[in-house]
């Protein structure tokens, strides 16, 4: 049987050169259906102040960051405040708080205040 010029490569151009090309392709279909199943829902809520505020815990973090400059700035005890677990107070020595994050970024969060 005559051998036809270029039959059986086809299968060998088909496939990833290698496995960093595999990888890439890998990466670019796992990048897709990120941004189509999780990504594309997120731009009808572009508008809307914090993105799936179901528990208590993000606005947490949110008071945190503007209490620790707002405390410095006062000369309040950062790591006391009356302003959550009213009236008693609340002990944020035992809450995770981020205060040198909260105070590097007080021009950050300083700016988007209302």
């Amino acid at each position: 049987m005559p051998r036809i010029a270029g039959a059986g490569q086809f299968p060998r151009r088909a496939r990833a050169d290698g496995p960093a090309l595999q990888g890439l392709l890998a990466l670019a279909i796992y990048l897709v259906v990120f941004i189509v199943g999780f990504a594309l829902p997120l731009l009808r809520q572009l508008g809307l102040p914090q993105v799936g505020q179901a528990t208590m815990d993000p606005n947490f973090y949110i008071w945190s960051w503007r209490w620790w400059p707002y405390a410095i700035a006062h000369g309040l005890n950062p790591l006391y405040s009356h302003q959550i677990g009213a009236p008693a107070g609340y002990n944020l020595a035992w809450a995770t708080t981020v205060p040198v994050a909260a105070v590097l970024l007080t021009p950050v969060s300083a700016g988007s205040a209302r």
